[in-house]
């Protein structure tokens, strides 16, 4: 028996027992059992090709009112948690507490709401990004609405510390990740003004709540806040 190897077209040619004769022959794929499904019955390689569509941001449209909302949670959210200095004032007087035990609501805030960023972008990819904010949003407007009915520090240290400084640590980081998905040329500018909503609020809640302060009390500050 002689076998006869064609190194060029892949293919194994067998011949029959004659010498003079040549016998008939088969063809045996030297390709692996993966290689075999892609061939269709012919030597002719049938490739699955997959058509790619590319999702173009549209650099305007509907991108500038998602950005438009990204700044008023921006402002709304970690403005507010960035204000607390005006509050923390108010609850040491109202409360009697020492500013070592009243220190303990806004660094629960800042911890929660600086640390709970690469939560929210594991939720953001798995789920959405208006399902995390919506998420941060309610933490945030429990937050306020049990700090209402606060009688302790320790009270608010779990109602604004902890619940506030979630829905802030949860709702800031997609506000950021939405916007680049809308914009590409202009991603620059849209990340900016993103960004400088929590700066606005850092600059305009803090007299707005001076004066609710000193017209309504705190609880009355606190569901004004919750409103917006």
């Amino acid at each position: 028996m002689q076998r006869v190897q064609d190194q060029d077209n892949g293919i194994n040619i067998k011949f029959g027992a004659s010498k003079n004769k040549k016998g008939s022959y088969r063809l045996v794929s030297q390709h692996s059992e993966n290689e075999k499904n892609n061939f269709n019955g012919t030597n002719k390689e049938v490739k699955n090709v997959t058509a790619k569509e590319d999702l173009v941001p549209p650099d305007g449209g509907w991108g500038w009112l998602v950005l438009l909302a990204s700044v008023m949670v921006n402002l709304l959210i970690p403005g507010t948690v960035k204000s607390f200095g005006v509050l923390f004032v108010e609850f040491l007087e109202v409360f009697d507490a020492s500013p070592a035990a009243a220190a303990w609501i806004p660094a629960l805030c800042y911890f929660l709401y600086s640390s709970l960023g690469p939560l929210s972008s594991i939720l953001s990819v798995k789920y959405s990004y208006r399902t995390v904010t919506l998420l941060g949003g309610t933490f945030a407007a429990a937050g306020m609405m049990l700090s209402y009915f606060a009688n302790s520090v320790a009270f608010l240290c779990v109602s604004y510390g902890v619940l506030v400084g979630t829905g802030a640590g949860l709702a800031f980081p997609p506000t950021v990740y939405i916007v680049t998905s809308y914009f590409v040329r202009l991603r620059g500018l849209a990340n900016g003004l993103c960004i400088s909503g929590s700066a606005l609020g850092s600059i305009f809640l803090p007299p707005i709540l001076g004066i609710l302060l000193r017209e309504y009390g705190y609880r009355r500050t606190g569901m004004a806040l919750l409103s917006l």
